[in-house]
């Protein structure tokens, strides 16, 4: 987008130059940028170094059963909440096409607490239920893959694009990793189809949502398609971001205090119900609530990691980036020790973080821990219950055996 500045060619679409940033905020927020990103790249390439260990022996038996055990957590779990995931989806849908995105995402009516919100709660797991599924697919499967894409185009159709766009990232993520058998160079061919099909999509869903809006009456969605340019559209909503970051470089501290950690703490606090913090996390503003005045009328702005960091230590972010890109090179590195050992749990647990991880690109980190304990961990804990049974079935086999030599019903594997 600079570059278009610099060439003098500003579509209306591109948002870098908006007048709540000054020439000289543009610049610095472009510097904070490079800077976290060179800082969280290095210390990324060094945590994955000092990581390498000695390849694993593979797979046993003992880690089929883990399998098995993932692929029955997720179908329970996705079976569970089938029913209130499309509900939800349905209320969002319709909410979408009466009141509008903003009004559903911010507005009295879209904010249901409690138990009212039962079923919103429960549609929270679906994704990583499917997650779970895929990452256990068998060779010639395709419906775990058909049931995540259904979702994800019903999910967007809601209006909702980034996770949408999460989960198909993490989607190709995961089948790279696993399951696709083309070479390195066919595999970023795909990749670089893949994203620019995906800018199209995040693009067409931003479009599809204003055809919606009430306020657009009057209009088409034809009408929309012809007179924008999806990939001016996708400048667009990258550029919007940055002006959330560069707003808070251009008014942190001077109009509005650094937080010293302050949203941090809260997402800690945000693991535990509302009810036993006395609503702690609700008493902190996140970087969308403080600095939506200076971008637009609502909070939904899709502020990132980066915008978070900066606003709570300054050019102290750059020492949480380094936190951050050792984390994540340790994640990386258990990543792959997990697919080589053909740990499915120790897969699928990495492989919902990086979707829980990715989602800090538009928003902030203090979310982080809250969703994995809540949507995450509940099928990791129904995954070690039933290994847990398997661990005790296959203890009992033994015993019987180490008895008198007795071979346990149905149990004819090789010891």
């Amino acid at each position: 987008q600079q570059l278009l500045m610099a060439l003098d060619v500003q579509p209306s679409r591109i948002y870098i130059d908006l007048a709540s940033l000054s020439a000289s905020g543009v610049w610095r927020a472009s510097l904070v940028v490079l800077l976290c990103m060179l800082v969280l790249t290095v210390f990324y390439c060094f945590s994955l170094g000092a990581s390498k260990r000695p390849k694993g022996a593979g797979g046993s038996v003992g880690l089929l059963r883990n399998r098995n055990a993932l692929r029955s957590s997720s179908v329970i779990v996705a079976l569970v909440v089938l029913v209130p995931t499309l509900i939800t989806l349905y209320r969002n849908y319709s909410m979408l096409s009466t009141v509008g995105y903003g009004a559903r995402v911010t507005g009295a009516a879209g904010q249901v607490h409690g138990i009212a919100n039962a079923c919103g709660i429960l549609s929270e797991l679906m994704p990583y239920a499917l997650l779970g599924i895929l990452v256990t697919k068998k060779e010639g499967e395709k419906w775990p893959i058909v049931a995540l894409l259904g979702y994800i185009f019903l999910y967007m159709m809601t209006g909702s694009r980034t996770t949408g766009f999460i989960l198909l990232v993490t989607t190709a993520v995961v089948w790279f990793a696993l399951f696709s058998k083309d070479t390195k160079n066919r595999q970023l061919l795909k990749i670089v189809i893949g994203g620019v099909a995906i800018a199209g999509l995040f693009s067409f869903v931003s479009l599809l949502r204003g055809a919606l809006e009430p306020s657009q009456a009057g209009g088409s969605l034809a009408d929309l398609l012809v007179g924008n340019n999806v990939f001016i559209e996708s400048l667009a909503e990258a550029g919007q971001t940055f002006v959330v970051l560069g707003s808070v470089v251009e008014h942190c501290p001077a109009e509005v205090p650094f937080g010293n950690g302050a949203t941090y703490f809260s997402g800690i606090t945000y693991v535990l119900p509302n009810g036993l913090t006395g609503n702690y996390y609700e008493s902190i503003d996140s970087v969308d609530e403080l600095f939506s005045p200076f971008v637009t009328q609502y909070s939904g702005v899709g502020s990132s990691f980066i915008a978070e960091a900066y606003y709570n230590f300054g050019y102290g972010s750059l020492a949480v980036m380094a936190i951050y890109g050792i984390i994540l090179g340790r994640l990386q590195s258990a990543f792959d020790r997990a697919i080589e050992r053909k740990n499915y749990g120790a897969i699928f647990a990495i492989a919902s973080s990086f979707a829980i991880i990715s989602f800090c690109v538009r928003s902030d980190v203090r979310t982080f821990l809250r969703t994995f304990v809540w949507s995450v961990s509940p099928i990791l804990l129904l995954n070690w219950l039933l290994c847990s049974k398997e661990e005790e079935f296959e203890l009992s086999a033994k015993s019987l055996r180490d008895i008198g030599g007795i071979t346990a019903p149905g149990d004819n594997r090789i010891n």
